[in-house]
């Protein structure tokens, strides 16, 4: 089966400012990480299946912002793109620790 095509649309003019605004900035100022501590059993493939699903619906979650030209760019839903997005590990105890875990996973 081949790949699914990148879409490609227009930015809107607010959307071309806040990319001119941001520039080349590496910091994490706009790098938004979720983290989540669950404790008791968790259906890991459940979950998985659930964002897989609440990835495919929206769009504004699979969008990027490349610095090239005036488009931003929605990646096709896939199951592979929602294993590149979520990360679960067992070892983490505290939300201090999932927040720098995610944090590390992210950058």
């Amino acid at each position: 089966m081949g790949r699914l095509p990148i879409l490609e649309r227009p930015l809107s003019v607010q959307q071309r400012a806040m990319l001119d605004f941001i520039d080349t900035r590496t910091d994490s100022y706009y790098l938004n990480v979720e983290v989540f501590l669950v404790s008791g059993p968790l259906d890991v493939a459940a979950l998985r299946q659930a964002l897989s699903a609440a990835v495919g619906r929206h769009e504004t979650i699979r969008s990027t912002f490349p610095h090239v030209g005036d488009v931003y760019r929605v990646l096709p839903a896939s199951d592979d793109l929602v294993d590149r997005i979520w990360c679960v590990d067992d070892g983490v105890t505290s939300v201090d620790g999932a927040v720098a875990v995610g944090t590390r996973w992210a950058g």
